[in-house]
C-alpha cells in the first residue's frame, strides 16, 4: 500500500476465495492497487505483467505441500532482475523444504534485523531477498 501511495504501481494476488476481501482493503488504503488472482503452479493470467522489479511475500511457508507450487511460481514472476522479498515469524513449517527446493534457481540473502523498522518488526520474523540465478 505505501508502495502505491508513493507512485508505483502494484498487484496484489491472493486466491479466488480471498479476492473480494483483498479488494475492499486495497480499496480502503488506494485506488491505484491491482488486485488480481494468482494460484502457485499454475500458469499467470496474461493480466499479471511478469516479470516484476519487486515481488514481495509475507508469511507463505506454512504448507509444505505448497512449496513446489511456490517455487514455480516465483519463477514464473522474476527475472534476473527481479528483487523477491520474504518475511515470516512463526509460521514457517516449510522453510527448510522450500530453501532446498531453490537451490540452483534463486540466491537467497538474509536480510539483518539491523536493517529492519525499528517500530514496524519483531524479533520473531525473518526476512530474505531472493534474486534468480
Amino acid at each position: 500500500a505505501t508502495m502505491a501511495t508513493l507512485g508505483a504501481e502494484v498487484t496484489v494476488t491472493d486466491l479466488k476465495g480471498n479476492l473480494p476481501l483483498l479488494k475492499r482493503n486495497s480499496d480502503k488504503v488506494s485506488s491505484g492497487i491491482q488486485v488480481e488472482e494468482l494460484t502457485w503452479g499454475e500458469q499467470l493470467s496474461s493480466t499479471l505483467q511478469a516479470p516484476y522489479d519487486v515481488v514481495v511475500g509475507c508469511d507463505i511457508m506454512y504448507i509444505r505441500e505448497a512449496v513446489p507450487a511456490l517455487i514455480s511460481t516465483l519463477e514464473l514472476l522474476a527475472d534476473k532482475t527481479t528483487r523477491i522479498y520474504l518475511a515470516y515469524g512463526r509460521n514457517r513449517f516449510a522453510e527448510e523444504l522450500f530453501f532446498e527446493g531453490i537451490e540452483g534457481i534463486f540466491f537467497m540473502k538474509d536480510i539483518p534485523e539491523s536493517d529492519f523498522d525499528e517500530i514496524y518488526s519483531a524479533q520473531d520474523v525473518r526476512m530474505v531477498l531472493l534474486t534468480k540465478l
